[in-house]
Order: C-alpha cells, then sequence, then structure tokens
C-alpha cells in the first residue's frame, strides 16, 4: 500500500477474477498518480470498501462489454 490519494479525488476500480476472488483499487490521478490503496475480499466486503472510500468514481470491471462500469449502489 502506498499513501492513499486526496479525499474528493481518484478512482475506484472493483474486479472480480476469474478465479472468483475480488479486488479494489483506489488510484489517484494527475499528480497523484502513484498514490493508490489496494483492498482484497469477498464481492461484499470489497464493494462496500469501495464505497466507504472518498473517492471521485467508483467503477466496476463488466466481463460481458470489457470494460470498467459505474458502480452502482445496491
Amino acid at each position: 500500500m502506498t499513501n492513499a490519494p486526496s479525499p474528493g479525488t481518484g478512482h475506484v476500480f472493483v474486479t472480480r477474477f476469474r478465479d472468483g476472488s475480488w479486488s479494489a483499487i483506489w488510484q489517484g490521478e494527475g499528480a497523484e498518480a502513484a498514490s493508490h490503496v489496494d483492498f482484497d475480499g469477498t464481492r461484499d466486503v470489497v464493494v462496500a470498501w469501495a464505497w466507504a472510500q472518498p473517492a471521485a468514481t467508483r467503477r466496476r470491471f463488466d466481463d460481458e462489454r470489457n470494460q470498467y462500469v459505474p458502480l452502482e449502489p445496491e
């Protein structure tokens, strides 16, 4: 883990891997591009973590579209 991006900045990306594991990263942008925080766990725990971060946006990887799409609240 490195330093977290500033609150209100950066993007959280949630990914489900082929082996069924889940991961998220809150990554900065611009001057804070190297700033990031990684988190792994079950789907529910990772999604909850993603929403708890004060990031600008949250996205999840959509296998069908092969791209990140907005993470919708449940």
